[in-house]
């Protein structure tokens, strides 16, 4: 069983950057430090530290530790007794719903990341995405959701944690005629495909064209998976719709469809993991929080890097 030493000494290693600084923080040797170390990174069954010149820095698998480390800590006495719990929580499952950004972008490194914790434990995904996650949420269906959200649900008892924001592009038939025109205005009597929930989907849909002064134009076909919308768009010879940017580049690098340069303003959204409020989580949705706050923080890090 893991002791209080050993996860203060992982603390105050990813505080102070080194054993020495570490064990004279505690008031420890420095064998006592390393020895703690060694013992947690033994019953954890990963490296949780590597050297990076002179510091000490986290693994990935280190990052999702501290985490619990420093909250249990803080709970002192608890502290070895949960961590343990932790730890055995080997054949948890958990049950979550995501929509086809965050499973395109971040989701594979997250579960990738918590499989590495929690070997034995069982990962759920229905594909879905707001409104249609609330009723999976009452139906007791699932535990967590990562996708876009609107800004009210945090009032209505939905506690909602932001990752990244996600832009759409205007995706049309690979070598379109209008594939290089700049302007809505130039596209709006293409017959349109909706993606996502037909109100949200709608309304975004509609709010692109008139905040440029446009009539929106109709739209024919309503997918719910955005993936169906790619299809149709990339077989079609006349069918435009919004993708959101990482599926529509993805598309596009493969030579499925065109991406015209627009410079009108396009809509986007924000991409979140949010669950009820009253819903205690367990050590594995912990573990899933805290893996895809990382992927996040990377996959930010990549689009800065594209950017520039």
């Amino acid at each position: 069983m893991s002791t209080l030493v050993q996860l203060q000494s992982l603390v105050a290693v990813h505080r102070h950057g080194s054993v020495t600084a570490a064990a004279e923080a505690l008031g420890l040797s420095q064998p006592a430090v390393t020895r703690s170390l060694q013992e947690l990174q033994s019953e954890v069954g990963q490296a949780l530290l590597s050297r990076q010149g002179r510091r000490l820095e986290l693994t990935d698998i280190g990052r999702i530790m501290l985490e619990h480390a420093e909250s249990l800590v803080n709970q002192d006495a608890r502290a070895g007794e949960e961590l343990a719990a932790w730890l055995k929580s080997r054949h948890a499952e958990i049950r979550l719903a995501a929509s086809a950004v965050p499973i395109a972008t971040i989701l594979p490194g997250a579960i990738e990341l918590v499989r590495s914790t929690h070997a034995q434990a069982r990962i759920r995904i229905v594909e879905s995405a707001y409104p249609d996650v609330i009723r999976l949420f009452r139906e007791h269906a699932i535990d967590l959701a990562v996708g876009s959200f609107p800004t009210e649900l945090r009032r209505e008892g939905y506690r909602v944690e932001s990752l990244f924001s996600v832009s759409m592009r205007v995706a049309l038939p690979r070598g379109h005629r209008l594939r290089n025109r700049r302007r809505l205005a130039d596209l709006r009597k293409l017959p349109w495909v909706v993606s996502g929930s037909l109100e949200a989907s709608t309304e975004l849909f509609q709010h692109a064209f008139v905040q440029c002064g446009l009539e929106p134009p109709r739209s024919v076909l309503h997918c719910e998976s955005t993936a169906s919308s790619l299809q149709f768009i990339e077989q079609s010879r006349e069918l435009a719709g919004f993708i959101a940017h990482p599926l529509a580049w993805e598309a596009e690098r493969a030579g499925r469809i065109s991406l015209p340069p627009i410079t009108d303003p396009l809509p986007g959204h924000a991409v979140g993991i949010f669950h009820p409020s009253h819903l205690s989580q367990t050590t594995v949705s912990m573990a899933l929080f805290s893996a895809l706050r990382l992927a996040a923080r990377r996959y930010a890090q990549q689009l800065a890097r594209e950017a520039g």
